[in-house]
């Protein structure tokens, strides 16, 4: 699934033999699209269109719950029956992944044709960049601590399966790990949007064959019906002939969309700046055992680092809101001093906030000048001060989407910094208030 391409009709170029078994795997486990889709290669590859004029309300497809492919679906296999007998400790996902990119040289795979027809190249996402390039443009961000995270938990994972995997005759690499990886972030549908799981908080997800050749556009207004035994997919607004077919990723920050899909958005509404506390350990037992309590009892998300400090947040921070409540209190919370005490958001918890985001603002690689001139929002001038050469640049979406999230982290922070100096003029306006 791609980014947010302009409409238009498939282009002329011919499904190739593994686009064309595909649909006929989908249409062999009862997927029904024919009489509204067809299929062809568009700006981003293989698209869906419209087969003939669609009148809102419609559906357009339905799904067989069967043909997604899931954890549960992994380790139901043949593959997953040797991971379980080995007792080797790996997650749902690396099962699923491993499943993945054995599946799609197996020949009795279930789900062979579908992995087949997948690109086979990894989708252009963080995780699968080259190690060198990620830190170029994302060292210091948020995102990068993200990448970074998966990746080694990847790598830990796979240290432990691979022995076992070999032993079976199955041999893997960590590069076609990372294959599956970037195919699943790039391509998965959440667990309760195709009947699943009824839990709207669950992590459940899997793939939905022939549907996750759908691209994104903003606030396409679609339906999801899911049945007892499949899903349709519904247009909620009239589609010409011809016409590229769209679904909708949900609003999503810069960070989400380019973790998982490697495209931004600009401007994006929905783009957030996450941010955590530091509470380092306390000489005073009573103090930091209070300072959990409070967290606690808020519900402020927190984790104790092995050397007894607190690691508090994640905390999401928007363009178009005030400094977040629960940021606020988990500040005062940090910085109180005194057990018998209660926290208050002040002067002092403000400042401390303006040092936290200011520091985020500046530890962002590259340089705001450089990244709008990439973006081309900047001059010729000031384009070439900032040593970026834009043709180069405008043959690699990585760096330019990049650039555009890191301008995004900028704008979104710069933001919450010019909300938190307001709560200080109004502080300051307060007590000349009293004082008068």
């Amino acid at each position: 699934r791609a980014r947010d391409p302009a409409d238009g009709m498939a282009m002329a170029t011919a499904l190739s033999s593994k686009e064309e078994a595909l649909l006929a795997w989908a249409r062999a486990k009862g997927a029904t699209f024919d009489t509204s889709l067809s299929f062809g290669h568009g700006e981003f590859g293989l698209s869906a269109f419209a087969a003939r004029d669609i009148s809102p309300e419609e559906t357009l497809a339905t799904m067989p719950r069967g043909m997604a492919l899931g954890p549960t679906q992994a380790w139901a296999s043949t593959l997953g029956a040797v991971v379980k007998a080995a007792g080797v400790e790996i997650g749902d996902l690396m099962m699923l992944w491993a499943f993945m990119a054995h599946g799609r040289t197996e020949e009795g795979c279930d789900w062979g044709a579908y992995l087949r027809s997948l690109p086979q190249e990894p989708a252009d996402i963080p995780n699968a960049w080259e190690e060198g390039f990620c830190e170029r443009e994302l060292a210091g961000t948020s995102l990068y601590a993200q990448v970074q995270h998966e990746r080694a938990a990847m790598q830990m994972e796979f240290g432990l399966l691979a022995p076992v995997l070999l032993a079976a005759g199955v041999r893997m690499e960590f590069s076609d790990v990372l294959w599956a990886n970037s195919m699943y972030r790039s391509r998965c549908f959440p667990g309760r949007l195709i009947g699943l799981s009824a839990d709207p908080s669950a992590v459940s997800s899997a793939m939905l064959p022939l549907l996750d050749i759908l691209n994104h556009r903003h606030a396409q207004p679609i339906t999801w019906k899911v049945h007892d035994t499949a899903v349709d997919f519904v247009s909620a607004s009239s589609i010409a002939k011809g016409s590229q077919v769209f679904s909708n990723y949900g609003a999503k920050s810069n960070a989400e969309l380019l973790f998982s899909f490697g495209f931004c958005q600009r401007p994006n509404l929905s783009d957030t700046a996450t941010a955590f506390l530091g509470c380092p350990k306390e000489p005073d037992e009573a103090l930091s055992a209070k300072k959990r309590s409070l967290l606690e009892e808020q519900e402020l998300p927190f984790q104790i680092k092995p050397n007894g400090s607190l690691s508090v947040g994640p905390f999401e921070v928007a363009s178009d809101e005030e400094v977040p409540a629960a940021l606020c209190a988990a500040t005062a919370i940090c910085l109180l001093q005194d057990a018998e005490e209660e926290p208050e958001f002040s002067l002092d918890e403000v400042e401390t906030l303006q040092a936290l985001f200011r520091s985020k603002i500046n530890a962002i690689p590259s340089s705001e000048a450089a990244d709008l001139a990439l973006l081309g929002t900047g001059d010729e001038n000031s384009a070439k001060s900032a040593g970026v050469d834009k043709d180069a640049a405008a043959g690699n979406s990585a760096r330019v989407f990049a650039a555009m999230y890191r301008q995004g982290q900028r704008e979104v922070m710069g933001k919450t910094l010019a909300a938190l100096e307001a709560m200080i003029a109004q502080g300051e306006e307060g007590e000349e208030g009293e004082e008068g």
